[in-house]
């Protein structure tokens, strides 16, 4: 009985969403609740998924209330796409996801310097979102 409770409950409970980068799109995996959580897990679906070649940009941005990362997608067509692109996934990988997307061609817009505060281990996220909150920090 516990490890059906592991596997049915417990396993979908912690699982993390995540974002991946595959040759030619970004791949979302978000789901809400434990039914698309093993829907995702047997069938693969509840995958997001978007073509490099139908974005016009990225911003990366902040939530002031979550403080929650977020890339905002910016498709050709004028629609957004907007994820907490800290989803799963560690600094390092991050900015190497970032690179990548550059090497195909997005352009990045990073008004609040997120990318160069992340890039330099000498200086707090925290700390410097907060300054540009009070306006110490031009944004």
């Amino acid at each position: 009985v516990g490890v059906l409770v592991y596997l049915f409950i417990i396993l979908p409970m912690v699982f993390t969403p995540k974002w991946y980068l595959s040759n030619n799109s970004i791949l979302i995996v978000q789901p809400s609740g434990l039914i698309e959580t093993w829907e995702y897990f047997i069938l693969k679906k509840g995958i997001q998924e978007i073509k490099y070649s139908i974005i016009e940009n990225i911003t990366i941005t902040y939530e002031k209330i979550s403080t929650q990362y977020l890339f905002k997608v910016c498709l050709k067509s004028g629609d957004e796409i907007i994820f907490d692109s800290l989803l799963g996934i560690d600094k390092s990988n991050y900015l190497r996801g970032i690179e990548i997307m550059k090497k195909k061609g997005i352009i990045f817009i990073d008004k609040y310097h997120i990318l160069s505060v992340l890039e330099n281990d000498n200086i707090n996220l925290w700390e410097h979102l907060k300054k540009v909150e009070e306006g110490i920090l031009d944004d």
